[in-house]
């Protein structure tokens, strides 16, 4: 397989992230880490998908849990800080639902024909280009990729590669 990064572009890469660490030591990997994760099928990504999911999970509070004293009731709070945590929740969602999302090509994608999968690659890669310009993606990102386990590793790299190479060229 011909290989797409050369070795003088990646190290590009990694001293472009080493200077951003120079720069900003306190990055927010290390101020903060996401409490889940979201794995969402690759073919249903869109670069509106994490603020989506947030409306829903408001909506889905509003609907089942309206008031603070339901709140309380469903998660055992008292009654001093019920308020509060849920004001906060409440919040959260509105702003924030999803803290980590990751584009899914493997358990949450299944097996699909390679055509399937290359085009569904370069499409999740294009919503992830539009998220990042909009900034509508999560604080924390990523995408996953079938094993390499001798079966599943040629498609593997082909996703990696297609995925990789149209988003820095979108980016």
């Amino acid at each position: 397989m011909k290989q797409t990064f050369s070795n003088e572009r990646i190290e590009n890469v990694f001293a472009k992230l080493d200077q951003s660490a120079i720069r900003n030591p306190q990055s927010a990997v290390e101020s903060r880490s996401p409490v889940h994760v979201v794995y969402g099928g690759a073919h249903l990504f869109k670069a509106e998908t994490p603020q989506k999911l947030g409306l829903i999970a408001l909506k889905s509070l509003q609907e089942y849990v309206p008031s603070v004293e339901q709140f309380a009731e469903v998660f055992n709070l008292d009654s001093k800080i019920s308020q509060t945590v849920f004001d906060r929740v409440t919040a959260k969602l509105g702003a924030e639902a999803v803290e980590d999302f990751r584009i899914d090509f493997e358990d949450g994608y299944g097996f699909r024909t390679d055509a399937e999968e290359d085009r569904d690659a370069v499409a999740a890669s294009d919503e992830l280009a539009k998220a990042l310009h909009e900034k509508t993606i999560s604080p924390f990102s990523g995408f996953r990729i079938k094993s390499f386990a001798p079966e599943t590793i040629k498609r593997a790299l082909r996703t990696l590669d297609l995925f990789l190479s149209n988003l820095l060229e979108k980016t």
